[in-house]
């Protein structure tokens, strides 16, 4: 123990430890690599004012590293539309700028207008006519409950207007989800805060309810029909007519089988349904949305009873002569001419693949009177040059033509060409996000037959999943399009943003939200008819001579512009619109569509009546004869005064200028005073306002001889 001791005695003392010799220890800081922030344009929409200008407001106009000049650029190129248009002309300067943001707080920063711009988005929602339309459901929930907080951060609570929109709002929800929500939400708690709880409740429930299995039960089970789940919109199949078992047809166009009675007894004794054809149901119990193309009965059109005489073959879509009652056969001359061009065909067949086309749903609308509006089918086709829109749809629409194309169109599998003449229209489209666009189309008698929706099996292709498609995939039916889309204005309307996967259809995003294309793999369970589509190949502008009769017709037309149509719309009116009162005719006056606003001519009437007064006040005699015209007019009701033209009741006031008219050779009515209809100060006269009706020449010349 004593050596240890002696050994320990002789080491040198310990050093004091001292943190000060430590260095330190950095700490690696891992910096994430954000996205590029990228700001949304603002196309001069109310409703998305307050959004724009808050994300502006914070990267861009309160950014201290930017200059004046560069803020302006970049204001300059969000805007789009009605926005740009309010500060177009000014020059792109620092004093500039806060010029710029004046003027679009004040046209868009409206505290009262953008609040009227959410309201009227919550009363112009679209209705939800199923409960199985899951995705419709969704989106009514998610626009309402968005415009709802977007009133809310404007100082709006729910509470202020809540019971007037709940009533608004109950209706345009089906039925069963009305009786869902009385059941929860008791009287003395009916409010919309407590109907969008329950609603959302309800969504989620039928959403959670319609998730894939992912796992199947240990036992084998008695498999009934299966129901589709999603769908979409094919022109390819894999199996064609039912009643010839060929391929190249479908049953309502097959020549072999024709009569009613029959293809009847077939579908019996192949245990199909009467509605979509498929086997293993019935009528009764079908599931499916469609309804006869011709008739729009609950049948299949192959054996619609007012189809008596069999189809042929398909009838390539090819317009027609002749023109609807919107519109005009005059030429228009500051239509610019039409030059020739070929385009090309989309058309896809497979024995076991379906091809989607890409289809859309839109909202269309009147530019002319934007409350007339209505859904449309939209097929988007890049293979052809120009678009096009059935004549039917502009008569809904009440759209008006703005001139004529003569076309030469040849179809596909065809070397006759047909030639016509095509109006040109223009409507607008209601886009994404409260925005609009306008479109000039082409008329058409007819575009294609009705194509259906095919059931194909999404759990195959997870790249589509979570996206807002435009037209809802979760049920069965046969659409009509009554919009073409061609090259003219197709990528117009594409985002650019795709999704696709190596094998299945691809996903392209719309103005309308994502659509379809491409092939994709069909349930073997879903009955499948070969439906062919095929657009237009070649349209060339008409140059040849024309024959004699042609240029007398095309002479006349030109002469009578303007006079054809508005002959019967006014005898129309005239028609509708007469009725005997007080032992006298009574009649409206034939007002234009195309008339907006009408000056009164106070101030005009006003000289004029002065002017003519000095000149009568040198003929005391002239002046009484006018005067005794005036005052048995005004007995007779010809003329009514107007004593306070602010408590007036009518419509619009307009003050028509008068003189008198001397013709000493007449031995009854030498004086007689004429009612000046076509003076105008700013604007049109009345005149310009009012058709022009009939020419009574020929029946004045009738009378004539007659006499």
């Amino acid at each position: 123990m004593s050596t240890v001791d002696r050994a320990l005695s002789t080491l040198p003392p310990p050093t004091p430890f001292s943190t000060s010799r430590l260095s330190p220890v950095r700490t690696p800081v891992v910096s994430a690599k954000l996205p590029k922030l990228t700001l949304k344009s603002f196309n001069g929409s109310l409703a998305a004012w307050t959004s724009f200008w808050d994300s502006f407001k914070s990267a861009i106009h309160d950014n201290p590293s930017l200059a004046t000049i560069d803020k302006f650029s970049y204001l300059q190129s969000l805007l789009e539309g009605k926005a740009k248009e309010t500060i177009a002309g000014l020059a792109l300067t620092d004093a500039n700028y806060s010029t710029a943001i004046d003027l679009l707080q004040k046209r868009f920063g409206s505290k009262e207008r953008i609040t009227a711009a959410h309201m009227d988005v919550l009363m112009s929602l679209d209705a939800v006519s199923s409960d199985h339309h899951i995705f419709e459901l969704r989106r009514l929930y998610d626009k309402t409950e968005s415009t709802i907080r977007s009133l809310s951060a404007l100082g709006v609570p729910v509470d202020s207007y809540g019971a007037l929109l709940a009533p608004v709002f109950i209706k345009k929800l089906p039925s069963e989800l009305r009786l869902a929500i009385a059941r929860k939400v008791p009287a003395d708690d009916w409010n919309m805060t407590r109907i969008l709880e329950v609603l959302l409740a309800e969504v989620e429930a039928r959403e959670r309810a319609s998730l894939p299995k992912t796992k199947q039960s240990g036992f084998t089970q008695k498999r009934g029909r299966d129901f589709p789940t999603t769908a979409t919109f094919t022109g390819g199949s894999q199996s064609g007519c039912c009643f010839c078992q060929q391929e190249d047809h479908t049953p309502a166009q097959c020549t072999k089988v024709t009569g009613v009675d029959e293809r009847k007894r077939m579908i019996r004794e192949q245990g199909r349904c009467f509605v979509c054809l498929r086997p293993g149901h019935i009528s009764k119990h079908c599931r499916s949305s469609m309804s006869c193309a011709t008739c729009r009965g609950r049948h299949h059109s192959s054996v619609c009873m007012t189809n008596s005489k069999p189809k042929s073959g398909q009838r390539p879509p090819t317009a027609r002569d002749g023109a609807s009652p919107h519109l005009s056969k005059g030429l228009n001359p500051e239509t610019p001419p039409f030059q020739g061009s070929n385009t090309g065909a989309t058309f896809y067949t497979s024995s076991r693949e379906s091809t989607l086309l890409q289809v859309a749903r839109v909202f269309a609308f009147n530019l002319n009177e934007p409350g007339n509006r209505m859904s449309l089918y939209v097929l988007l086709d890049s293979g052809s040059q120009c678009s096009y829109i059935t004549r039917s749809a502009c008569q809904r629409l009440g759209l008006l033509s703005l001139g004529t194309k003569s076309v030469s169109i040849m179809t596909f599998g065809s070397r006759k060409e047909c030639r016509t003449e095509c109006h040109v229209v223009k409507l607008g489209l209601e886009l994404k996000n409260n925005a609009h666009m306008e479109l000039k189309l082409l008329t058409v008698s007819h575009i294609c037959e009705p194509l259906t929706y095919e059931v194909i099996d999404l759990h195959k292709y997870p790249h589509l999943n979570n996206l807002d498609f435009s037209i809802p995939l979760d049920h069965c039916k046969q659409i009509k399009p009554d919009i073409l889309i061609g090259s003219d204005q197709y990528w117009s309307l594409l985002t650019g943003e795709i999704m696709k996967s190596n094998n299945g259809p691809v996903a392209l995003n719309s103005c309308f939200g994502w659509i379809l294309s491409g092939t994709a793999a069909v349930k073997q369970s879903s009955a499948r008819s070969a439906t062919m589509v095929t657009h237009v190949l070649r349209v060339d502008g008409v140059h040849e001579d024309m024959s004699l009769e042609h240029r007398l017709r095309s002479f006349w037309e030109l002469e009578s512009l303007g006079i054809l149509e508005d002959e019967n719309l006014v005898q129309t009116q005239f028609g509708d619109h007469v009725k005997f009162a007080n032992g006298k005719y009574v009649v409206s006056l034939p007002w234009k569509d195309s008339c907006i606003s009408l000056a009164d001519n106070y101030q005009l009437c006003l000289r004029r009546l002065s002017g003519l007064f000095k000149r009568l006040k040198s003929s005391p005699e002239l002046l009484k004869k006018y005067d005794d015209i005036i005052r048995e007019q005004l007995a007779l009701g010809i003329i009514v005064p107007v004593e306070n033209s602010e408590e007036c009741s009518v419509a619009r006031i307009h003050y028509l200028p008068h003189h008198c008219v001397l013709r000493q050779d007449k031995s009854t009515t030498k004086l007689r005073i004429v009612y000046d209809a076509s003076a105008k100060t700013n604007g049109p006269s009345l005149n310009n306002c009012l058709h022009i009706g009939p020419s009574l020449h020929q029946r004045d010349v009738a009378y004539c001889y007659c006499g």
